[in-house]
């Protein structure tokens, strides 16, 4: 009867340590997500069909291309003569990759969009859809 009764306990305290293992093993599985951490971002559907330089459907933006993206959209807004044009303007940047859309009433808009969209760090193509119609 002592011999059950010691299987028993080694039975639990087996079972303990293998929630602790589990436990550690979630833990740190999480902090290495929480490391490499991607936010959603989602294309509105009328613009992915404009192009096949954006994939189709949801993907994933990495946070240094919200960096980016954010970086941008503060050059073109410091530009006092680009600053009602930038609300129009669609800034998708995945992987380092931006895409310019929207529309403007100049080629020279369009270029000095461009060309401040190339200054930040990490800007790696810069695919140009603006569209000039004045």
């Amino acid at each position: 009867m002592s011999d059950g009764v010691g299987i028993l306990k080694l039975l639990r305290i087996a079972g303990c340590l293998g929630i602790l293992a589990a436990i550690a093993w979630f833990v740190s599985d999480n902090q290495a997500y929480a490391g490499s951490r991607r936010v959603y971002a989602q294309i509105i559907p009328q613009d992915v069909s404009q192009s096949t330089e954006i994939p189709k459907g949801d993907v994933w933006q990495t946070e240094s291309d919200r960096m980016v993206t954010a970086k941008i959209r503060e050059a073109l807004e410091e530009d006092v003569s680009l600053f009602e044009k930038v609300r129009n303007i669609r800034i998708i940047t995945i992987n380092g990759e931006v895409t310019l859309r929207g529309q403007v009433n100049t080629g020279s808009e369009r270029q000095r969009i461009e060309e401040k969209a190339r200054k930040p760090i990490g800007v790696g193509r810069v695919i140009n859809q603006i569209d000039v119609s004045p």
